[in-house]
């Protein structure tokens, strides 16, 4: 699959990989950045302001600003020409203001260079390490916890109630046993409830374009924006802080022949790493540890919590679609869902698949990429260290590879048999594509399985009396929706 989207990409000529080349004609754009134009970058639906320009000037083009040019890339073929065709070049981070309102924050993919690249190499080592032969033993962790969600839910009673609290808390508490072996306290949960930590991205709008802006128009974003940015700020320094303590807790009673759980594994990294290699990369423990643990909750608790949002929201608004889940878990299963199930489930694949595709978590990155090197695509010349941003919605919504893709339709992931179809699985890519894909994409995607599978199997969601929630989305980090209420109903 991916070498056929190679040829065709190529064919296309698409891929660039000159440095300089012979094309040397920048990417087309509006006019330079003005008070009548800003709205791409105060906008909370900024990924469809983008979009509407890539449909004027192409999948390739550029945003003019005092601080320097920006480039927006579109398109399923223009980003994989870009991010996957070209290795190496579109790799590093572009260095912007926003990463500097979280100084505590040592996140892997926030990173550029030698330093990113020993990092990363370091944490899917162990994450591979950790996880091997140890899926089922995570299942069961999993199970605990979608049991505890089946039966917080149970306990509304019918009653409407907002799901957020308590997918996040499933999801938090599995991700804590994962990375420190143990479930959430109560006063784990409370810590998160109190910092703010499970809705990070809720209020922040994607802001990593303000280090392209004049110091005028910072002033005016800040003005704008200084809750959010403080509500982004403290969120991102308590969970740094959370992770923190329990590390140095962890650390005390650590035994370098005894792993426990991710947090020892990583620990155990770090020792091995030589002196000479901790002088050559800047790379420390609390880059290896911290950061990476950080990382994991963050991401471990954000992403499929806030999918498991669109999952009820979307099986509330689509009756007919939660029938025909119903159906198929009903056909299936005979006690609660396993992973083992999900081969025999492919309408269940398909509503996820489809969630993720409709209201992608990431329709924007939260730090653009930047270019490592000179380079072209789509016959356009970007140079060396400009910044890029990739539109994942856009691949979302790409009308050269979905019919009618507005539209939320599980069946378009299924052939006339009812089965899954392949050609459809690598055209769309809800955690990133290249060399900064998501690392935990195989956990997120089995924590939002086997969760919705056990709320398909015990409930019916429906309206609350005084309607549901809506469609609208919160745009920051993450594109959650707002706020609603459900009922649920439980199955006999």
């Amino acid at each position: 699959m991916y070498n056929k989207l190679r040829e065709e990409i190529a064919f296309d000529g698409v891929l660039g990989g000159g440095t300089a080349g012979s094309i040397k004609a920048p990417p087309p754009g509006p006019p330079r950045i003005s008070w009548k134009n800003l709205s791409p970058f105060m906008n909370e639906s900024m990924h469809l302001e983008l979009s509407e320009l890539a449909d004027r000037y192409g999948d390739v083009f550029r945003l003019r600003i005092k601080g320097g040019d920006l480039v927006v890339l579109s398109g399923l073929k223009t980003v994989w020409g870009a991010l996957v065709a070209q290795e190496g070049v579109f790799d590093d981070r572009a260095d912007f203001e926003i990463l500097k309102q979280a100084p505590q924050c040592h996140f892997v993919e926030l990173k550029s260079g030698s330093f990113w690249k020993k990092h990363r190499e370091i944490f899917v080592e162990v994450m591979h390490t950790y996880f091997s032969g140890r899926w089922s033993e995570v299942e069961g962790w999993l199970q605990d916890e979608a049991a505890s969600l089946v039966q917080s839910i149970t306990q509304k009673n019918g009653n409407p109630f907002d799901p957020n609290r308590c997918l996040a808390l499933a999801n938090l508490s599995f991700i804590q046993r994962t990375i420190f072996g143990r479930r959430c306290s109560e006063e784990d949960k409370q810590a998160f409830h109190e910092n703010g930590v499970t809705l990070i991205p809720s209020g922040f709008m994607n802001a990593t374009s303000l280090g392209r802006l004049s110091r005028m128009w910072r002033l005016i974003f800040y003005f704008f924006r200084k809750s959010s940015l403080e509500g982004f700020k403290n969120g991102i320094n308590g969970l740094s802080g959370y992770i923190a303590k329990n590390v140095d807790e962890h650390r005390e009673s650590y035994t370098p022949n005894v792993m426990r759980d991710m947090c020892d594994h990583l620990l155990h990294a770090g020792s091995e790493l030589s002196a000479e290699e901790r002088a050559t990369f800047q790379l420390y423990d609390q880059d290896i540890v911290n950061g990476s643990l950080t990382q994991v909750a963050g991401a471990g608790t954000g992403v499929p919590t806030f999918a498991l949002r669109w999952v009820l929201l979307y099986l509330v608004k689509h009756p007919d679609i939660q029938a025909e889940l119903h159906r198929e878990v009903d056909a299936v299963l005979c006690t609660a869902p396993m992973m083992s199930d999900r081969s025999k489930m492919p309408y269940m694949q398909a509503f996820l698949n489809e969630v993720l595709r409709h209201a992608p978590i990431t329709p924007l990155p939260a730090v653009y990429y930047r270019t490592t090197r000179d380079t072209n695509v789509n016959g356009y010349f970007i140079e060396k260290n400009t910044p890029v941003m990739v539109n994942y919605y856009s691949i979302a919504r790409d009308p050269s590879v979905w019919e009618n893709p507005h539209a939320f339709d599980p069946g378009r992931f299924l052939d006339a048999e009812g089965k899954l179809r392949k050609d459809l699985q690598n055209k769309f890519f809800p955690f990133g594509l290249g060399a900064r894909r998501c690392i935990g994409e195989h956990l997120g995607r089995m924590q939002m399985f086997l969760l919705c599978a056990h709320l398909v199997y015990h409930f019916k969601f429906s309206s609350p009396p005084e309607g549901s929630g809506h469609t609208k989305a919160i745009h920051g980090v993450f594109m959650v929706p707002e706020s609603y209420r459900v009922v649920a109903t439980p199955r006999n």
